[in-house]
């Protein structure tokens, strides 16, 4: 299997099956919210009710193929178990054989959930961090205006 398959699997709408051994597998069900991810680096991925409509949503993020920089997307949640859209959000700089860490919260006690998201910079020893926030309905901005 190769890894966009793999991750498309983790990313992606999967449906469990089994084996004629009858151990549990995940097979691609619907691979329209999977996203593309640089091999041998990390993702990250949070849930949260972001579009304030009582159902769970996630917050997937991965370093894209070829650029110093981590590609984040909400998918939004239907309530049944089914997630019905991918948005782009944005994107951070990131070294392409770092890993990404996100973090939920109302972070400007707005009512809506925020996100921080942090990755090794390119070319540097440290992490940049970054406040994203949400202006509501999953909308996020980098600026508190």
């Amino acid at each position: 299997m190769k890894l966009y398959q793999k991750l498309a699997l983790i990313v992606g709408m999967s449906t469990l099956g089994y084996t004629a051994q009858g151990q549990e597998h995940a097979t691609i069900k619907d691979s329209s919210n999977s996203i593309p991810m640089e091999t041998r680096s990390g993702l990250a991925s949070i849930e949260g009710q972001f579009t304030k409509d009582n159902n769970l949503d996630y917050i997937i993020a991965a370093i894209k193929p070829g650029h110093n920089q981590a590609d984040m997307y909400l998918v939004i949640g239907n309530g049944d178990g089914t997630f019905s859209e991918k948005k782009y959000i944005g994107s951070i700089p990131a070294n392409t054989r770092s890993g990404i860490s996100l973090l939920k919260g109302d972070f400007d006690k707005d009512g809506d959930v925020d996100l921080i998201a942090a990755a090794e910079a390119p070319g540097y020893n440290q992490a940049g961090t970054y406040t994203w926030f949400n202006k509501g309905m999953g909308n996020f901005s980098l600026k508190n205006d």
